[in-house]
């Protein structure tokens, strides 16, 4: 009878299923992080700006127009939609992390390291996303609409993209030597 911890470690070695055990990392990573993130970006909002919901407004607005800023606009499908927006990109987000995780072979048993590269992967997002794609699909209120402070370092870096690198770190541990902080051992690009 094998066990749990036996199956995964088998995942893990197989290259065929380690690209779903990736997917599955990234994806629960990414929406753990992401919920994480939108918790921050709401108290933020509603202590810098006394707007709750204005976060959940301007991502709902990709989709359904600016309409979706206005104050006379439904909260509640502006809010539903702008989650569901949301929690869809970081599932992707996260899976993309998980990526470049094993595919540049990040082996540090550090978790120190992974919330730095995770901090790094979260503000790369900020930039590529709100001074490259926005303004290329003409969604302006994301650069002017935010504190570059809050949403750069605070909000990406740390409660979106170190939260991730953690997340990704502590489904790794499992399999990293006992109290090591030396590089994980890999073949072929996945850990063993």
């Amino acid at each position: 009878m094998t066990t749990h911890s036996a199956i995964r470690r088998r995942e893990m070695q197989d290259p065929h299923l380690n690209r779903w055990w990736v997917f599955r990392m990234g994806a629960a990573g990414g929406l753990a992080a992401g919920i994480g993130y939108m918790l921050f970006e709401m108290s933020a909002a509603w202590l810098l700006k006394g707007e709750l919901f204005s976060p959940l407004r301007s991502i709902a607005a990709m989709l359904l127009g600016r309409d979706a800023l206005a104050p006379w606009y439904s909260a509640f499908a502006a809010v539903l939609i702008g989650m569901a927006i949301h929690l869809m990109l970081s599932i992707c987000f996260g899976w993309l992390f998980a990526f470049l995780a094993a595919r540049y072979r990040i082996r540090s048993g550090s978790p120190l390291a992974w919330l730095g590269w995770g901090g790094m992967f979260g503000t790369g997002l900020w930039i590529v996303n709100f001074y490259l794609v926005a303004p290329l699909f003409g969604w302006y209120w994301f650069p002017l609409g935010t504190l570059p402070f809050v949403q750069a370092f605070l909000g990406h870096a740390f409660f979106f993209g170190a939260l991730l690198g953690w997340l990704v770190h502590r489904r790794l541990k499992p399999y990293l030597p006992p109290g090591s902080t030396r590089d994980v051992p890999v073949h072929g690009g996945v850990p063993r």
